[in-house]
């Protein structure tokens, strides 16, 4: 949306509108994002990329309104930095796209664990992520 904003910047209620709608999609990915080191990581190291995390979005806080100004001081337009802004997002979503999570619904720990806890019902989950492999009665499991 921030990369819209540029194309709209002369057209006051469509650029509204997309400042609106970025700030909106930028808090609709927090919690799928800090969902991502517990499913890759040991409790101990997730804890761990959480501090880095932080820190690494605290040094953008920091050096972020800098590079802002310096676009502004150099261009005399908002464009500029707010393309730069949608720039920095779409390198963040494919840093995200490329990390390799295997096993993303914990579908391989779950089976391995309902199967050896006999008293839940009929349970057979096939080591798949294909929902059409999944068979037996889990409506059992609250």
């Amino acid at each position: 949306m921030f990369g819209l904003l540029t194309a709209f910047r002369h057209e006051v209620p469509l650029a509204i509108a997309c400042l609106l709608l970025a700030s909106g999609l930028l808090y609709s990915y927090y919690p799928a994002f800090w969902a991502i080191p517990t499913m890759m990581l040991s409790d101990a190291a997730a804890a761990a990329t959480f501090g880095l995390i932080n820190s690494i979005g605290q040094l953008g806080g920091f050096a972020g309104n800098y590079a802002i100004g310096l676009l502004n001081d150099r261009t005399y337009s908002l464009a500029a930095s707010f393309a730069f802004i949608a720039l920095v997002y779409v390198a963040a979503g494919g840093l995200i796209l490329s990390l390799g999570v295997r096993d993303p619904a914990g579908v391989f720990q779950r089976s391995n664990w309902l199967e050896s806890h006999p008293s839940l019902g009929d349970v057979s989950i096939y080591h798949s992520l294909d929902p059409s492999r999944v068979t037996g009665n889990l409506s059992v499991i609250r």
